[in-house]
């Protein structure tokens, strides 16, 4: 980032805390999942937050979950580990690991510069959880956290680093994939069951690596040309070229 433009993200980081009290920082997908944090909360409370996955969440749910969330905390003091109930559901707080903010949270300590602050992960009720959720209260350790090992490893993979995988709620919740389809050098379908019966609604665009990251027998996906695909029968592991599917 030149100087011109870390001066405007610098004003209009200030203009939100002025404004709403805090400001939400948003890191879009790149070889590892996207994720949300607050620059401002610490002012009030010593902590930001952060909300890191959570791909059954739209980028529009998220930041209302955040502003609802700072809005409880500001309005009432209310504990820290106590249950919130927002428009999109119940979420809870948990503390997470400094390890993790070294590697996340960028943005906030160039904002805050020797300021001493801690943060919280917003976690959502375990029905509504999915794959790409770090548990962020441990210690970050590149090899065992998964897609998130990207966020300080050389990448290793023989895929584009900006590779998506187009795929549905029931994959990100962990069922088996059961098709994979690569339509372009960078993008692959990967669905569990059927993609075409897949409702608009439950489609994401996640990272490759994410899915992968999970289930390694998905790794078959990068061996597909472009236009080829492959599916398996939810009770194995056996890939079969689509040709066959009757």
């Amino acid at each position: 980032m030149n100087e011109s433009a870390a001066k405007r993200a610098l004003e209009k980081i200030d203009k939100n805390i002025s404004e709403f009290g805090h400001h939400n920082y948003y890191v879009t997908e790149g070889e590892s999942p996207r994720y949300f944090y607050t620059i401002g909360v610490a002012l009030q409370h010593d902590f930001e937050l952060i909300f890191a996955g959570g791909a059954f969440y739209t980028a529009e749910e998220v930041f209302s979950i955040i502003n609802e969330i700072v809005g409880f905390l500001s309005a009432d003091g209310a504990a820290i580990e106590a249950s919130y109930k927002c428009s999109a559901g119940k979420f809870t707080l948990r503390a997470c690991d400094k390890s993790w903010l070294d590697v996340m949270m960028l943005g906030a300590f160039d904002y805050w510069g020797e300021r001493v602050f801690g943060a919280y992960q917003i976690l959502p009720e375990e029905r509504y959880m999915t794959i790409d959720t770090p548990d962020l209260s441990t210690k970050f350790f590149p090899q065992f956290a998964g897609a998130w090992r990207w966020l300080v490893d050389d990448w290793q993979n023989m895929f584009p680093k900006k590779s998506v995988a187009i795929t549905n709620i029931a994959a990100l919740k962990g069922q088996k994939v059961t098709e994979i389809a690569r339509w372009e050098e960078d993008e692959w379908e990967m669905f569990s069951g059927s993609g075409p019966d897949v409702e608009d609604g439950d489609v994401r665009i996640v990272p490759l690596c994410t899915l992968i990251s999970y289930d390694p027998s998905l790794k078959r996906a990068v061996g597909l040309k472009v236009g080829e695909a492959v599916w398996r029968d939810k009770d194995t592991l056996r890939w079969v070229d689509w040709s066959t599917k009757k």
